[in-house]
């Protein structure tokens, strides 16, 4: 009936159908996962248009019922930071890192966000330095992206120095990819990776 009704475009019955066979029998497979997709659907789609509150609670429902999709932690995360949540991003990402661990994109957002989150309780400099050069090696030091939170991770910890040539060498990196906009985002990063008496 939830398939039905979901083909017959009626999320709304769909999804109460498919939290009914999941009350009924909880290990059900195809509920859980047509569940989760319809809800990782309308998250997508909310967090492009901008409501992040609207969009978080969808994928915090979709990975709660399946977290084996990485593109929903992501997304979630994201949203999460978004509407003042860094901690709770931070969560969600460790849980996806550890479910998925080769997924290089999950590692490199989990060091990015324990790097530069917004909420200093949230940030983790030496966790996201082991993250951030595991990736950095991983990638073979050829994203811009990545030494950017290389960087960011090393001035989170202190390191100042390795900081700064970290983003010049990930700034030239980009500028050598054509990607301008993303150098001139660097190279005010690194501006700000000073050392302070």
């Amino acid at each position: 009936l939830g398939l039905a009704l979901e083909e017959a475009g009626r999320q709304e019955e769909a999804i109460a159908r498919y939290e009914q066979t999941l009350r009924i029998v909880p290990d059900h497979t195809f509920a859980r996962q047509n569940l989760a997709r319809i809800r990782a659907e309308r998250g997508m789609t909310l967090a492009r248009s901008g409501g992040f509150a609207e969009a978080a609670a969808e994928l915090r429902a979709a990975f709660q019922a399946d977290a084996d999709v990485p593109d929903v932690a992501n997304v979630l995360a994201f949203t999460l930071v978004q509407t003042g949540r860094a901690a709770e991003a931070v969560d969600v990402l460790k849980r996806a890192v550890a479910r998925h661990p080769g997924d290089i994109n999950l590692t490199h957002n989990l060091a990015r966000l324990l790097a530069t989150a917004p909420d200093a309780a949230a940030r983790d400099g030496e966790t996201a330095l082991r993250l951030a050069l595991e990736v950095r090696n991983r990638t073979g030091g050829r994203d811009p992206r990545v030494l950017d939170t290389l960087a960011a991770a090393y001035a989170v910890v202190g390191q100042m120095d390795l900081a700064r040539a970290t983003g010049i060498e990930a700034a030239a990196l980009a500028r050598q990819l054509g990607d301008r906009a993303l150098a001139e985002e660097i190279a005010e990063h690194t501006r700000s990776y000073v050392i302070r008496d």
